[in-house]
């Protein structure tokens, strides 16, 4: 279990910085961290979303949130409303989700039995040559997920290139799912249960004879 010390305020606020363009005058407002946001927000979502809403805030390269300021949220909401659906929320928040459905379809994975993946890390062939970054990988078993999102047709372009990437993953000798909407938010189990078999196809030994039924996530 994770410690945190020397609280700061529970209530704590970031400057704000407005440019009103008309009058060329910059103004700082007060608004609440986005931890604190966080947590307001635990008596109304439910534990996936809390999840997803808190991978979203760590993701990135520069994230407006970090896992120890939520931490320290976590601990400073005690006794108030949301503060136990945080409290298990915190520890199945990750660094490296880039989506709500990618979010949502890993705590689905881990749910049903499935090792949990390394996220958006970039894969490479037998020659150490980078393929491309791929969502869920799981490096042990060369085999990842990609989730694929309704933007992935929005142009010509990445349609053709989402092909390509497939079968360059082919050739490094990596196995690549494709997922999509109806794998997470409509029945997971026969998305669940192709992957299960392919980590055993690649040497998985699981604990458990078959994946958990996992329900459907909220839309």
């Amino acid at each position: 279990m994770w410690q945190v010390t020397n609280f700061p305020p529970l209530w704590m606020t970031r400057p704000f910085v407005h440019r009103d363009h008309q009058n060329h005058d910059l103004f700082e407002l007060p608004v609440l961290a986005p931890a604190v946001v966080w947590a307001q927000l635990a008596q109304s979502l439910d534990e996936d979303d809390l999840v997803a809403m808190a991978d979203a805030l760590v993701a990135g390269a520069d994230p407006v949130c970090t896992m120890q300021e939520l931490r320290v949220q976590t601990l400073a909401w005690r006794g108030r409303r949301g503060a136990r659906a945080m409290l298990r929320a915190i520890d199945n928040v990750r660094v490296g989700s880039l989506s709500r459905p990618e979010s949502l379809q890993r705590l689905q994975l881990v749910r049903a039995g499935i090792p949990e993946p390394r996220l958006n890390v970039t894969v490479a062939d037998l020659h150490g040559v980078d393929i491309a970054m791929a969502d869920e990988v799981w490096p042990e078993f060369r085999t990842l997920v990609e989730y694929e999102g309704d933007g992935h047709r929005a142009s010509r372009g990445k349609f053709r290139s989402d092909i390509t990437r497939v079968e360059r993953y082919a050739d490094g000798e990596w196995f690549a799912l494709r997922s999509h909407a109806d794998d997470v938010f409509g029945d997971p189990n026969p998305f669940i249960g192709r992957l299960w078999r392919r980590l055993v196809a690649r040497g998985w030994r699981p604990g458990l004879r078959e994946p958990r039924h996992i329900a459907p996530a909220r839309r």
